[in-house]
C-alpha cells in the first residue's frame, strides 16, 4: 500500500481544517466536520468509489447520504425513513 495521493480527501482535511480556522468556525464545529469527512472516505472505501477529490461526483455524495438516511441510529436503534420524493 503506497502513501496517499495530495487529492485524497483523508489528506486534504488538514487544509480544510485551516480554512474553517480563518473563517473563525468553532472548533468543536471543525471537529465534527472532520470526523465526517472520515465516515464519508470509509464508505467511498467500502463501496470501491475514488477517494480522489477530482473524481468524487454528486452521484457519489448523494448514495453517501442515502446510507446516512437509511442507517440505524445507534441511538434510539430505529431508521430514518427516506424523505418522500414524490411529486404532485
Amino acid at each position: 500500500m503506497g502513501s496517499a495521493s495530495l487529492d485524497d480527501i483523508r489528506e486534504l482535511k488538514d487544509d480544510f481544517a485551516t480554512e474553517l480556522r480563518r473563517k473563525n468556525r468553532a472548533k468543536k464545529t471543525i471537529d465534527v466536520y472532520l470526523v465526517h469527512i472520515g465516515y464519508f472516505a470509509d464508505y467511498l472505501l467500502s463501496e470501491a468509489l475514488p477517494i480522489e477529490a477530482p473524481d468524487i461526483t454528486r452521484d457519489h455524495i448523494g448514495g453517501y447520504i442515502e446510507t446516512l438516511l437509511s442507517r440505524t441510529n445507534r441511538r434510539t436503534r430505529s431508521s430514518r425513513p427516506a424523505a418522500n420524493c414524490a411529486t404532485n
